[in-house]
Formats: C-alpha cells, structure tokens, sequence
C-alpha cells in the first residue's frame, strides 16, 4: 500500500504524527492505521491535483485525534474485567443459594 513516493514536507508530516503516537505508547496496529491512512490520503491528493498537506492539515491536530480514539478504547475495556467479576459471584451466590435450599 505504502507504493508511493512522499516528498520531504510530506515524510516530515508523517514523522511527526507517528512520533507523536509512539510516545504516548500506542499499540503498533493504530501506528500502522495512521501510517496508511496518510499514504492514502496523499494518493487521492494527487489523483486530484491538490496539496496533500493542505488535505491532510495540521499534524498535531491528527496525532491527537488518533490519541482520542485509543484513549476512549481504553476506558471502555477498563470495565470488563470488573463486570466478569462481578457476574461470577453472582452466578456463585445464586448456586450456593439453590445448594442449601435443597
């Protein structure tokens, strides 16, 4: 996918967004999304004849944006493990419940 060429503005775009989310410490799959996500973006620029950093915007701005979708994925998966836990011990009540009815 990553068959184009970007020119120097262009790959100092994309360092800076990809440096951005590595040091936030985000997983190597959203890196990658980004990464093609630009590549692909860049492409349809120039299919169109337009400036791809004109499409493409501020690169902080896009850094962040994808550190808003990791973090809302991380605050909902925070949840599970609390709410598996909790259906296990009522699951167990209710089995020590019917244990000593019986």
């Amino acid at each position: 996918m990553n068959e184009i060429k970007l020119t120097k503005k262009e790959n100092q775009f994309l360092e800076v967004v990809l440096d951005k989310l590595i040091m936030n410490g985000v997983k190597e799959k959203i890196i990658n999304d980004a990464r093609n996500n630009i590549y692909e973006q860049v492409r349809e620029s120039r299919v169109k004849n337009e400036d791809p950093l004109i499409e493409l915007g501020d690169p902080e701005e896009m850094a962040n944006e994808y550190l808003k979708i990791t973090s809302t994925n991380k605050s909902n998966n925070r949840w599970l493990p609390t709410l598996i836990f909790i259906a296990i011990m009522l699951v167990f009540s209710f089995l020590i419940r019917w244990f000593f009815i019986i």
